[in-house]
């Protein structure tokens, strides 16, 4: 099983950027040896909001791979391109704490696969 950028890519909403979405990718490849009778099993750790003004290659967070059960691998997650604030967007401080609250309520953990 072979995991990196050229066949994994989390996409995600982007909230006050220039683009709505954007993506994130393992930050190095990950190759596991496995069995076809194995499960294999991955999931996905990132903020449920993220805002704009991150650049490409910064950390977004983890992907971890489970094979039978058992964690085999984990990766840092990192975004695929730079995303710029759009200043016609921009929330105000009301709008980033009530949103903040929405988030804290809710898991971190936000996919499975």
């Amino acid at each position: 099983t072979r995991i990196g950028r050229d066949n994994f890519k989390a996409e995600f909403d982007v909230i006050s950027g220039i683009k709505n979405r954007a993506g994130a990718v393992p930050a190095r490849d990950i190759v596991l040896l496995t069995m076809p009778s194995d499960v294999v099993k991955t999931e996905l750790y990132m903020p449920k909001m993220i805002f704009a003004g991150f650049l490409e290659g910064e950390k977004t967070g983890e992907i971890r791979i489970f094979v039978n059960g058992e964690l085999a691998a984990s990766e840092d997650l990192v975004y695929t391109e730079n995303v710029e604030t759009d200043r016609t967007q921009r929330l105000t401080t009301r709008e980033r704490i009530l949103r903040l609250f929405d988030v804290n309520a809710k898991p971190y953990y936000i996919s499975e696969t």
